[in-house]
């Protein structure tokens, strides 16, 4: 095979039974070799009668392109027979993202699960969902299993385990329970590829919690290391209020939806307590109304917690935020938010909470947010991890909660407040 030869983890991995076979597996444990090893094997067992269609689907665009350029350096290694003579076995077809067998025209291509309703129609011989914990379990449910229908094709999902709530822990479960009909699974730790020395892993160890190093070196399923927040329960302890109280100001964070997203609007009041602790004590969230009436719903509540507000200003937000500056005041601000800016938001309020410094209402649609909200992957091109709420659940009041956190602590907006003028020195001194 045109591929480095597999350690005896890889090559149980490739021999587990089922014709959906699902690999959690630690990191660097060589998963993605495995991969590409299989879906060479498929596409090279093909016929010019016969030819043999695989796809590799990544997370996202980068880390499919990084598989794609890794496999066909090493492919094209192999377009010499020895002899004299060159013979071109792979061909990379680098405009169409595939890897082609020259004689029997058989193709790997390689696609990202960030638009999963485009990836319908082919007919598979194999799937390969890599870093599947990462990818929404409706794509491998509605779109990809579908389509190894008509040619009996076979998957090869692998990926590091989110603990029990994430689909990789179902399908592992299923395994145990019937082994091969149709899942076949197996838990693959770190430490038995051969190339690790012991002696990292143990840096490693030291650099980690227990259930983290559990998680990524030992593949366990392990509820909570995942999770972005801590201390909820201790954090809940304030009033939701239908109005301000008389002579406070309040920071609103508001972050827009329509039909299936909700529109949330949360409101800290700027001054601290005694015990340097922000109470959250405005909250509203809705949605089905037509935006004229949302915004008028938006300019209502800053009325009633009066004080600056952040708005996020990403797509159809622009227009909205350009509406409320001009029926508020200056004192509305747009964050347009990114990959980046979002992890930001999302670090701040985390440590927020870590350190008791915010008190919430018991209003259970924001509790159980960020009870769910969750690390949803890793971006590998830019280097830092990306956050959102699971698959069919909703993230709208954590990130208005953000905004408004945000704005208390980064954009100086406290220091506008009466009674608050803090300078660069940030809300908690």
């Amino acid at each position: 095979m045109a591929l480095p030869v597999l350690h005896a983890g890889q090559k149980s991995l490739l021999a587990l039974p089922g014709r959906f076979r699902v690999g959690i597996c630690g990191r660097r444990f060589g998963k993605t070799l495995s991969a590409m090893a299989e879906a060479v094997r498929v596409c090279a067992s093909g016929t010019k009668e016969q030819r043999k269609a695989v796809w590799w689907i990544s997370p996202v665009l980068e880390q499919s392109r990084r598989v794609e350029l890794e496999l066909a350096t090493e492919l094209m290694e192999f377009n010499d027979d020895k002899s004299l003579k060159k013979v071109q076995t792979w061909k990379h077809m680098k405009a169409q993202r595939a890897i082609v067998h020259v004689e029997t025209q058989s193709r790997i291509e390689f696609h990202s699960a960030e638009q999963g309703d485009r990836l319908r129609g082919a007919g598979l011989d194999l799937a390969i969902l890599d870093e599947a914990a990462d990818i929404a379990e409706t794509i491998w449910n509605s779109v990809v299993k579908p389509m190894l229908l008509e040619r009996s094709g076979l998957a090869l999902i692998i990926g590091t385990p989110r603990g029990r709530s994430n689909w990789l822990h179902k399908l592992y479960r299923l395994a145990e329970e019937k082994p091969g009909e149709p899942y076949g699974a197996a838990r693959m730790a770190t430490k038995e590829n051969p190339l690790i020395p012991s002696d990292d892993l143990e840096l490693f160890r030291a650099d980690m919690t227990d259930a983290e190093y559990r998680q990524e070196f030992d593949a366990e399923f392990i509820d909570g290391v995942d999770s972005v927040f801590k201390n909820i329960d201790e954090c809940i302890g304030v009033a939701k209020l239908n109005a301000g109280r008389p002579g406070a100001f309040y920071i609103t964070g508001i972050d827009l939806g329509q039909t299936e997203d909700f529109t949330a609007v949360v409101s800290l009041r700027c001054q601290a307590d005694a015990e340097n602790v922000v109470r959250v004590e405005g909250f509203e969230r809705f949605n089905g109304d037509s935006w004229a009436v949302q915004c008028d719903r938006i300019v209502e509540h800053v009325r009633r917690f009066p004080g600056p507000c952040v708005v996020d200003a990403t797509g159809v937000g622009k227009p909205i935020y350009e509406y409320l500056r001009g029926a508020i005041g200056y004192t509305v601000r747009a964050l347009t938010i990114s990959a980046y800016n979002k992890m930001e938001l999302v670090q701040g309020l985390s440590l927020a909470l870590e350190q008791r410094r915010l008190k919430l209402p018991d209003a259970k649609e924001l509790l159980g947010e960020l009870r769910s909200f969750t690390r949803t992957g890793w971006s590998a091109a830019r280097g830092f991890p990306q956050y959102g709420a699971p698959n069919g659940l909703h993230d709208d009041c954590v990130m208005a909660l953000g905004l408004a956190h945000w704005g208390l602590t980064r954009c100086g907006l406290a220091a506008e407040m009466a009674g608050n003028w803090l300078g660069g020195r940030g809300f908690y001194g």
